[in-house]
Formats: C-alpha cells, sequence, structure tokens
C-alpha cells in the first residue's frame, strides 16, 4: 500500500548517479512552492509561448500556445489539489508535517511543467525527429556506429518522447545550457504518466525517462516508496496532473478549432452542452466551455474516489479518462464527438503543411549539429588535445559556425571534453527546447539563407 508520509517528500536529485539532498532552507517558502516558482521563471517554460500547442504558427493570438495551455492545465490540478486535501482530511489521518498548499502546488507544478520537455510543432516535432533519425541513422551514430553509441541512447532519438525530455529537464541540476530546475522527488513523479524508459514504450511510444537518467527515475520512484520488485508505480497525483491535462485539452482545443473556422461554432456548443447537460440559451461560448471544464473536473474526480483503493495499492494503470467514458453514457457520448473533431482538426490543411514542413526544418538542424559535434569528438581524439583547444583552431569553418549558431556565440560549455554520447543528449536538449519560430530561423541560417 503506498503511504502518503512517504509520496510527499521535499528531497531533490543531486547528480547524475540518482544520489538525493534536502532541500536548502527557503525561510516562509516550503520546497513545493520553490517548485513552482522555479519552473515559472525557467526558460523551458517560458518558450512554451513560442511552441505549438495544436495549431502550428497560427496567425490568431487568441488561439492557445503551450504555455497558455499549461496554465489552464494547473488551474484545473489546483482544484484537484483541493479536491483532494479534503478527501484525505476525511480519509485520515493526513500526511505529517504536509498543509493543503503543498498538495496543491505540487499539482500545480506538474502540471506546468508538463509539456517543457516537447519540441517545436507540437507531436509533429516528436514524430518529425522519430522519423529522421530512423532514415538517418549513420548520421546520428556514424557510419558502423565508430562511437560504439549504445541501443539505449539511439532508442532515446529513435522513440524521442517529450515526457521523457521533459523529466530530463526538470530533474537534473547539471545540464549547462538550460535552466536548473531540480525539482523535488514529488512535483518529479506526479508528472510521470509512463513509469518507465524507451525499452518499454507503449505502441504510441510513450515512456517517462530517457538512458541518462535511468539512475535519477530509479532514485526518485524509490524514495517515494513507489519501486516495488524492479517495477515502478504511479504516483496518485500523476493521475490528477493527467486529468487536468485531458479535460483542458480536449475542450480548449475544439474552442480554438472555432476560432479557426475549422469547426462550426454551433457544433462545438453542442458538445460543450452534452458535457454541462444542458445548455442556457444565449450563453456565449466561453462561458459553455468554463462550465464543461467544471464538469469534467468533477467526473474525472468520481472516478479517483471511486478507484482510490486500487489506486493506493499500486493497481490502477488505465487514466482516469477510461473510466470516465466506462460509467458515464452521456460523458462517453461527448468524448466519441470530441474525437471526430479532433480528426477533422489534425487533417487540416494548413496544419498538415505545416507539420510536413517540420521534418526538413528539423532534421536539416540535427544533421548539422550531429555532423559537427563528431568531428569535434573525433579531432579531439584523433589530437590528443583539449576539446575547446580544438574548437578555436582545428575545426573547420561551417562546423564552428554551427555550433556557436546552437549554442551561442560565445560557445560558453563548462567542459566541452565530453562523449559523443553526452553530445547527442545535448543536441536532443536544444532541438526540444526550439521554438516554432527560432526553428524555422535557425534551419534556414544554417542553410546558408
Amino acid at each position: 500500500m503506498l503511504d502518503w508520509n512517504k509520496l510527499i517528500s521535499g528531497k531533490r536529485v543531486a547528480d547524475s548517479s540518482g544520489a538525493l539532498k534536502d532541500s536548502y532552507d527557503a525561510g516562509d517558502r516550503s520546497p513545493f512552492q520553490i517548485d513552482y516558482d522555479r519552473v515559472i521563471f525557467s526558460e523551458p517554460f517560458r518558450r512554451l509561448g513560442r511552441k505549438t500547442q495544436v495549431h502550428p504558427l497560427v496567425p490568431n493570438d487568441h488561439v492557445r500556445n503551450r504555455l497558455t495551455h499549461s496554465l489552464e492545465v494547473a488551474s484545473a490540478g489546483r482544484s484537484f489539489g483541493s479536491l483532494l486535501w479534503q478527501h484525505l482530511n476525511k480519509a485520515g489521518p493526513t500526511p505529517s508535517g504536509v498543509e493543503k498548499d503543498d498538495i496543491c502546488q505540487i499539482l500545480q507544478t506538474a502540471c506546468l511543467a508538463h509539456d517543457i520537455g516537447n519540441p517545436p510543432f507540437g507531436h509533429a516535432g516528436e514524430y518529425a525527429i522519430r522519423a529522421w533519425s530512423k532514415e538517418n541513422k549513420e548520421v546520428i551514430t556514424g557510419e558502423g556506429n565508430p562511437f560504439k553509441i549504445s541501443n539505449a541512447t539511439i532508442a532515446d532519438w529513435e522513440i524521442f518522447e517529450g515526457n521523457a525530455q521533459g523529466f530530463r529537464l526538470a530533474s537534473r541540476s547539471d545540464i549547462p545550457l538550460f535552466a536548473y530546475m531540480n525539482l523535488t522527488v514529488s512535483s518529479l513523479a506526479a508528472m510521470v504518466k509512463y513509469p518507465f524508459g524507451a525499452e518499454h514504450a507503449t505502441e504510441k511510444g510513450k515512456y517517462n525517462f530517457l538512458s541518462a537518467e535511468s539512475q535519477i527515475f530509479d532514485a526518485v520512484f524509490a524514495e517515494l516508496g513507489l519501486k516495488h520488485d524492479g517495477k515502478f508505480f504511479r504516483h496518485p497525483l500523476s493521475f490528477l496532473s493527467e486529468a487536468a491535462d485531458d479535460l483542458c485539452y480536449r475542450i480548449a482545443d475544439l474552442e480554438d478549432a472555432v476560432r479557426m473556422n475549422i469547426l462550426d461554432e454551433l457544433r462545438v456548443r453542442e458538445i460543450f452542452a452534452s458535457v454541462c447537460g444542458e445548455a442556457r440559451e444565449g450563453e456565449p461560448i466561453g462561458r459553455l466551455r468554463a462550465r464543461a471544464v467544471g464538469c469534467f473536473i468533477a467526473s474525472f474526480w468520481k472516478e479517483f474516489v471511486n478507484d482510490y483503493d486500487a489506486i493506493m495499492r499500486g493497481d490502477r494503470k488505465k487514466d482516469l479518462k477510461e473510466s470516465v467514458k466506462e460509467n458515464n453514457l452521456r460523458l462517453k457520448q461527448a468524448l466519441k464527438e470530441i474525437g471526430v473533431c479532433y480528426e477533422e482538426i489534425f487533417a487540416h490543411r494548413f496544419k498538415v503543411a505545416t507539420e510536413y514542413g517540420a521534418y526538413n526544418t528539423l532534421g536539416r538542424i540535427i544533421e548539422a549539429m550531429c555532423l559537427s559535434c563528431r568531428k569535434l569528438v573525433s579531432l579531439t581524439a584523433e589530437k590528443n588535445q583539449q576539446a575547446s583547444e580544438v574548437f578555436s583552431k582545428e575545426l573547420d569553418f561551417r562546423s564552428q559556425r554551427c555550433l556557436e549558431l546552437s549554442f551561442g556565440s560565445k560557445f560558453e560549455i563548462e567542459n566541452l571534453d565530453q562523449d559523443y554520447a553526452w553530445w547527442l543528449h545535448s543536441i536532443l536538449d536544444f532541438v526540444s527546447s526550439l521554438t516554432d519560430n527560432y526553428a524555422k530561423q535557425l534551419s534556414s541560417e544554417i542553410a546558408g539563407f
């Protein structure tokens, strides 16, 4: 049985080995408030403002991006946190030394950070990285894999997953190119929907940690009592952060499709009304959407409570949405109609055309970076010199400019003397961090325009 006294912990990851450390004393701020603040002020979170939610490079400023989506998800997550605190108070006892705000802030943090690892162009960016990696494997690994790249690292590329990249950014304090979020173990686990690595990815390619973070993931879940007999179990809060994401994007994406003239407003209003069970005459679609969100929160929460014992035993695998479909015919039909709408949204010509371009855009960047990094590593070994010296004196002009474009004109990395596997993960860090607009710009610059 999972124990809330273990599930709520303020410890953080100390290094890539998975060693843990206590949070520093921040006075009036709890470790979980610090988590929330770190995400809000981080570069990966800020970049979500220029990343696709559903509609790529849309000119309409009223349509949601990853940032506004994440803020809405965090709002729903906070509501679930309040409901859970009430439930724990009734069931008793509440976790020792834990306050209501702690539960709410862990969920808010997990919801805010759930998309920070997503590449540009939405899920199309994930598919582009995967497809390009499989079709150009020799560019990544070198002919005959001379750099001895592990199969696990290759899998990180060929089944690239934004959730796993997000866990990497949120957990570590030693990635030199990005913000050091280094969230508490509870906030990290609340983000995790798929507690396994690429080797156990689902049919849809979903998993939650890259090979470089396997020890970190193991340590986080062991600390929280979520590991038993070599298996990992989901944190109860992860079901609620996932539900917040599910309900927000299913409702909000339809509202955005109306603004984009992809879906008819009357049709979407009818779907929202079916979620609510009624429509009020003359009610604006925004207010109807708000009520639909509230109805979904209540329905998801009901399923969480109904299956609470199985969740606390670590037995539940499926998300709460599946239980809603099983137990509520009205919402099951509404979700079915939403699914039909999604087929139309994803088939829209502008979206398809933009996503088609994502393959060439990201592929050009990846190829240039891989070739440049390989040359740097090869020459460093061949010349038996420091990588920084090789970069400035031995590396060809094009490779120098590519690395400067990618990592900054001053190329300020603490230690360039790394193996090629380290560089491969750094390339994924960089490519996944790009905004839609900057990916287009950088791809053009590399092409020489």
